[in-house]
């Protein structure tokens, strides 16, 4: 449980919300930790995608949101990434990517990022 908490305020000091810069690169490596831990979802229907996606007009709906929502929201901004930089710093910026994690967080307990986050360079997420 101990490790949960570290991970998870780690996690919350790297993606807080607000017009400050966030480090090189931990965008990337956010969404790499989500992939390596089978939290992103590689294949769904982009038509929940278009039903859900007011979810992330601001971090307050995500409260409602279930696991599946989630986990869908972060796969989809982490492929539009790939197409539109900067999708993810905004949503950072606007404290939805935070709250995201933080409700799957709430809904799982997502073990296997807190294990990666531990491994993981602490300095570099």
């Amino acid at each position: 449980m101990q490790a949960s908490v570290s991970c998870q305020n780690h996690i919350r000091d790297a993606l807080a919300a607000g017009e400050h810069g966030c480090e090189p690169g931990l965008l990337r490596q956010v969404v790499e930790l989500l992939e390596h831990t089978g939290i992103l979802i590689e294949e769904f229907d982009w038509q929940d995608w278009y039903r859900n996606q007011h979810l992330l007009d601001c971090p307050e709906r995500i409260a409602d949101a279930n696991a599946q929502q989630c986990r869908q929201l972060l796969s989809a901004l982490a492929r539009l990434e790939r197409f539109s930089h900067g999708v993810l710093a905004h949503m950072r910026r606007r404290g939805v990517l935070l709250a995201l994690l933080e409700r799957l967080w709430q809904l799982e307990a997502m073990p296997q990022l807190a294990l990666a986050v531990e491994v993981s360079d602490p300095v570099s997420l």
